[in-house]
């Protein structure tokens, strides 16, 4: 299964659809297989809910904490943009300088 069609499938469709889906195949597995089929449909949607639920709550946090740090990155290039801005210009030349000169 390519990566694209997986993201579709466990991304975009909610908790609820799966729970929907699966209570709709157990009911057609047990006309035909019986309790045990149903069991076994259910045991499975039980789990892809549980794994989409999770899924999407790690991605949750993931992008919490990846909002997070750029917003740190944005504040200290802004800090070291001012500092920068308020140095002399002959104190920022030394400083640069033991950077760049051998």
């Amino acid at each position: 299964m390519t990566d694209w069609l997986w993201s579709i499938v466990w991304g975009w469709l909610p908790w609820w659809a799966w729970l929907a889906i699966g209570l709709g195949a157990a009911i057609a597995v047990y006309r035909l297989l019986g309790w045990k089929g149903a069991l076994a449909v259910l045991a499975v949607t039980f789990g892809s809910v549980a794994y989409s639920r999770g899924a999407k709550r790690g991605v949750e946090i993931e992008k919490a904490k990846q909002d997070a740090a750029d917003e740190k990155a944005r504040r200290v290039i802004h800090d070291n943009r001012d500092d920068a801005r308020m140095t002399p210009d002959d104190q920022l030349d030394k400083e640069i300088d033991k950077w760049t000169k051998p």
